[in-house]
């Protein structure tokens, strides 16, 4: 089957990410074709060089014959929705979009409305209760004649014409080696280092933070931050960050080396913010950072943890604290759940072969 794939690999950002980890997971299983924004993508030679090892083909869009065969993919990429969709459906392609926010792009509801889509996939079942309601709307807006006792019984019929499916996200655990933090002498008397690594995006940080942080009650912890920014630092300006602080711009180090320094992987997050799968929270779990995230229902990182096994979910700051201390008081139940991060990733959040099947079922049911 033929996959062309819209957008370009990054190691930096979550959609982009995503299309890379994607790219290692299906390249056996389709022919896949990258379709790159623009020509600078040529001049990438990494990611060059590794579409060749894996024999995927990069083309710009006006290089490739008027008519298509196979699905046209394309991941959070407002361009392809402003762009490119238009040209794809001309050329035959069915489309499968991927929203791998909580919000809708403009231009993505009329796209719907108007028959463009003809997959929907979501990364989570709270994303899909996130994102359906705009697209019924979306639905609706087409029918506004529609009584109140019909509407929703057509929107559902039409729903059901446009299939969707729910795919995890996928991480390469090969990308992201494990570290034993007990191995050096020493590491009895080291600070306990706990960190975060995220987009800079203000309305992930909790309005706390960073007295988040501080307030976990640790004794001579060292907190690192990558994802820093100076709209960060003028939001807490009046903070004093003393020495035990490592406020990092994004990519200052590679996510591996970041990750590899943490003993415990802190991920409160602001009110204002759903995460709609949660990438960092598994990439740290891989390499043996202990995750304590929120539990709350509107994010999905609940699922990504086997609460007291892999990590710990927390439904307050006290339950940051405790866990934070139980933690640090007691390293051979630390070194355990590193060790049971990395299993629960790899067995159950990042199985191959398991989220190969799902592409697989999803591609066809389209």
């Amino acid at each position: 089957m033929n996959l062309y794939i819209f957008g370009w690999p990054s190691c930096i950002g979550g959609s982009t990410t995503r299309l890379a980890h994607l790219l290692l997971l299906l390249y056996k299983d389709f022919a896949i074709t990258v379709v790159p924004p623009d020509r600078r993508a040529f001049e990438d030679t990494s990611w060059m060089e590794a579409a060749a090892r894996l024999g995927i083909r990069v083309r710009m869009l006006s290089s490739l014959p008027r008519k298509l065969d196979g699905w046209a993919l394309s991941i959070c990429n407002y361009d392809f929705l402003k762009r490119t969709l238009v040209s794809v459906r001309k050329r035959g392609l069915r489309v499968a979009w991927s929203n791998d926010m909580m919000w809708h792009f403009q231009k993505e509801l009329g796209a719907l409305s108007l028959g463009c889509m003809d997959l929907i996939l979501y990364v989570s079942q709270a994303q899909r209760q996130a994102l359906e309601p705009g697209y019924c709307s979306a639905l609706l807006a087409e029918r506004p004649s529609l009584t109140e006792d019909t509407r929703w019984g057509w929107i559902d019929g039409r729903i059901r014409q446009v299939p969707w499916a729910v795919i995890d996200n996928y991480v390469d655990p090969a990308s992201f080696p494990f570290k034993d933090r007990f191995l050096k002498s020493g590491w009895e008397s080291r600070p306990l280092r706990v960190g975060r690594l995220s987009r800079a995006d203000p309305d992930k940080f909790p309005d706390d933070f960073p007295d988040f942080y501080e307030g976990l009650g640790l004794r001579e912890p060292r907190f690192r931050v990558m994802g820093w920014s100076e709209t960060l630092s003028r939001r807490w300006q009046a903070h004093h960050f003393r020495s035990h602080w490592d406020l990092l711009p994004e990519a200052a180090e590679t996510q591996v080396e970041f990750l590899h320094s943490l003993d415990l992987f802190v991920y409160s997050l602001s009110g204002r913010f759903q995460e709609s799968w949660g990438r960092a929270v598994v990439e740290a779990m891989l390499t043996g950072a202990v995750p304590l995230v929120p539990s709350g229902t509107e994010h999905h990182l609940r699922n990504l943890i086997t609460h007291g096994v892999s990590g710990f979910l927390c439904d307050a700051p006290e339950s940051y604290r405790h866990y934070a201390r139980l933690l640090q008081d007691d390293p051979w139940l630390r070194r355990e759940m590193s060790r049971q991060a990395r299993r629960d990733a790899v067995e159950r959040l990042c199985h191959a072969d398991s989220h190969r099947a799902d592409w697989r079922r999803a591609l066809m049911k389209g």
